[in-house]
């Protein structure tokens, strides 16, 4: 370990794609970092080859059986060694300098995350612009921000996916394990609850009075369809994770109950958050009837209730 270096533990965790998971680990491995140790967790795997391709690359290499994103996340900082977890989804691609970006964002005690930006991966210009229009991170739009409950609509912000999104975030392990213990193992992709554990993560952190940090220097090249028929899925998609997640912090977390349905009343009034005014790609803006959204927001609150009552929000 290099002197005077925070180490950094970056966590892959990968699901059957080995191709997409051997391109992020080139990219990984090629960071001009002094001190970083890689993880890839292989979250119920269908298929060989992910142990292989990490054992390749120098990573560590472990088995999660249990499907859930949040539950191979935890897995992932259990065994991690560093002062930070950093963590990358497979089918992310991280630009030269990504680590050395997170890791002076720590330099301040009261960051206890920090976040980056997401591009379109192939860079195109219709799946730039469709990718910002769904919630990425445009180049040159943004600058680096501090959030903290003293920013003006913070809840909105942490729950609307503005502040960061999970496949480019970074915790200081210490707070992440002291103060969160860990991520919801019901929420992430392929849980009960399909979504939310870094939203949820951002806002206890927010709460207790911690800083998040997003600089835009840490940069992550993402895949994003930019048709608008899988456009549309995505969004449906995010609305009944959306709705399962925010019946979960109003049933659950008491203290944020009332600000759930100011938040959404905030909306139909006419406030969007700040990735949404950026641009209005055609079938992107309203991609669906109010009916239809009135729908799949009930579809989520059912989702929350049927997970509740089988699963446990801490592991085991």
């Amino acid at each position: 370990m290099a002197s005077g270096f925070l180490k950094i533990s970056v966590i892959v965790c990968t699901h059957d794609r080995p191709q997409l998971l051997e391109t992020c680990l080139g990219a990984v491995m090629s960071q001009d970092y002094p001190s970083f140790e890689v993880i890839v967790v292989d979250n119920a795997p269908c298929t060989a080859g992910a142990e292989s391709i990490a054992t390749r690359f120098g990573a560590i290499y472990c088995l999660e059986e249990t499907p859930g994103l949040a539950i191979a996340r935890n897995l992932g900082a259990k065994l991690a060694s560093g002062e930070i977890l950093a963590y990358v989804d497979d089918d992310g691609v991280p630009e030269p300098g990504w680590l050395a970006a997170i890791a002076d964002e720590f330099s301040e005690p009261s960051i206890a995350a920090v976040t980056g930006s997401i591009h379109a991966r192939s860079g195109s210009e219709a799946e730039e612009v469709a990718w910002v229009a769904a919630g990425g991170t445009g180049p040159g739009e943004v600058e680096r921000q501090t959030y903290s409950r003293q920013t003006p609509r913070w809840f909105e912000l942490t729950n609307s996916g503005s502040i960061g999104s999970g496949s480019n975030m970074a915790f200081a392990r210490e707070i992440f394990f002291t103060k969160l213990g860990g991520f919801d193992r019901r929420l992430g992709v392929g849980g009960p609850m399909r979504a939310g554990e870094e939203a949820l993560a951002f806002l206890r952190l927010l709460d207790l009075g911690y800083k998040i940090r997003f600089t835009p220097k840490a940069r992550v090249r993402h895949p994003f369809p930019a048709d608008a028929e899988s456009i549309r899925q995505r969004y449906i998609r995010g609305v009944i994770a959306s709705s399962c997640y925010l019946t979960l912090l109003v049933f659950e977390h008491p203290r944020f109950a009332l600000r759930v349905p100011r938040m959404m009343l905030a909306r139909l009034t006419g406030w969007r958050p700040p990735w949404s005014q950026r641009y209005h790609v055609e079938g992107v803006g309203r991609p669906m009837s109010r009916v239809h959204s009135l729908q799949y927001w009930a579809q989520g609150f059912m989702e929350y209730w049927r997970a509740r009552s089988r699963t446990s929000s801490h592991d085991a």
